[in-house]
Order: C-alpha cells, then structure tokens, then sequence
C-alpha cells in the first residue's frame, strides 16, 4: 500500500494508527518538494487535497463529546498538540499550505480549487 490508499483509508474512519497517518502526510509534504516525485504525485494532488487533507481537519464524535465536558482543556489540547489528533490536523494543514502554492494539471493554482469547493459547498 501507499500513503494515499493509507490516508484515505484513515479518512473513511477505518483505524490506521495516528503516527502512521502523520508520517504519511510528511512523506507527501517532502516528496512534492522534490522534483521526480512531484511529477508522479502531481496528478493526485487534488484528490489529497480535497478528498484526504480538508476532511482530516474536520471535527468529529471525539471532538464534540471533548468540547462539550471541557471547552478550556479542548482549546488548550488543541494548541498544546498533546493528542495524537491534533497532530495529524497540524500535519494536515502544513500539507495543504504547501499544495495551496502549486498548480494543478491545468496550470491552475489549487487554492482556486479550493475556492470553487466552498462557493459550491456554502450555496
């Protein structure tokens, strides 16, 4: 398996252990900054974005049960990254920073990818 057929089974809430989805987001982040691996994955890159790293930072049944016993321990535990969760969201927004700066198969920046997604998404 690669690390696209990992993060998205981590996505469809099939368990991948967190270390292995962080370390996974890291090899996409370091391989697009190398040229013969940006052109293998370049193709892919939307579907990392949209499909993998937009939900990753979503919240979930966790979150909401953490906020609702503990508003101040869920801000802190946030900032503080002491739970594997939150350092996959950080992983997952450093991986998106990087992507929002490249251009997809069509010359176009993914940030307007983005942007189309949510003027669809909020209509």
């Amino acid at each position: 398996m690669n690390c696209v057929q990992y993060l998205k089974m981590a996505v469809s809430n099939v368990y991948v252990s967190p270390k292995c989805v962080r370390e996974c987001l890291m090899a996409i982040y370091y391989g697009i900054q190398n040229d013969s691996i940006f052109e293998k994955v370049h193709p892919h890159l939307e579907s990392v974005l949209l499909d993998i790293c937009i939900p990753l930072l979503g919240l979930n049944a966790k979150d909401q049960e953490f906020w609702e016993e503990d508003q101040p321990q869920f801000v802190y535990a946030a900032v503080s990254m002491i739970d594997d969760h939150n350092i996959i969201k950080n992983a997952s927004k450093i991986l998106i920073e990087l992507l929002l700066g490249c251009a997809d198969p069509n010359d176009q920046l993914y940030v307007y990818s983005i942007v189309n997604f949510l003027v669809f998404y909020f209509k």
